[in-house]
């Protein structure tokens, strides 16, 4: 008896619905995303940790000053970014609104409930 045909597989099927394996996304990247987008996330993940770290040990702050540099020289002559972009104060932040209450906070107390058997006079 012949040995059995292996099974198909879903990734050559998948490619060739695709008509010959097509890219799925456009060719700015995933989802017409800047390609550098994922790196920059990653470059800020970095800075938020070693901001958190220096946060829990202030002497850390010395020694990761120079890591701090390198890292934002490497996102100018490699990424070829501006590296301001990572910094959080810059990042895009929701604008606040004056008099927006959070449901959460607690509004002004009522005043105390009057007592029936007290009529003003």
């Amino acid at each position: 008896m012949p040995p059995a045909a292996p099974p198909p597989n879903f990734y050559d099927n998948i490619a060739a619905m695709k008509g010959g394996g097509a890219p799925a996304a456009p060719a700015g990247g995933p989802g017409g995303k800047d390609p550098d987008a994922e790196v920059l996330d990653a470059f800020k993940g970095i800075f938020k940790v070693l901001g958190k770290m220096e946060e829990k040990k202030p002497q850390l702050a010395d020694k990761f000053g120079p890591i701090r540099e390198m890292l934002r020289s490497a996102i100018v002559d490699v990424m070829k970014k501006d590296p301001k972009m990572l910094d959080e104060d810059s990042a895009e932040k929701a604008p606040t609104v004056t008099g927006n209450e959070s449901p959460q906070e607690p509004g002004p107390t009522p005043p105390p409930p009057v007592d029936p058997t007290k009529v003003p006079a």
